[in-house]
């Protein structure tokens, strides 16, 4: 049993950045403020890699140097897979 729970943390580790975006873009106020914050930027591409840095501190993970190019999230293009 202590397995197959290694074998589900270690999936979602990987996919954790594309599960908080995914988070983000179905819950309308996160959304909303998402949306703000890339505006306040002036595009994406400061917040997303900042948002992923803050995934991996938070959460103790680090970069595996593998890149998902097929995320689920409609707000990022991809991301690295993370590991404990």
């Amino acid at each position: 049993m202590n397995d197959f729970f290694e074998k589900v943390l270690k999936q979602f580790d990987e996919q954790i950045i594309d599960a908080v975006f995914l988070f983000i873009q179905h819950d309308r106020n996160l959304m909303r403020e998402y949306l703000d914050t890339l505006a306040n930027a002036g595009n994406r591409f400061p917040a997303n890699p900042n948002l992923a840095k803050t995934i991996c501190e938070h959460y103790g993970l680090k970069t595996t140097d593998e890149r998902c190019n097929e995320p689920k999230s409609l707000l990022i293009q991809s991301y690295e897979k993370l590991k404990k």
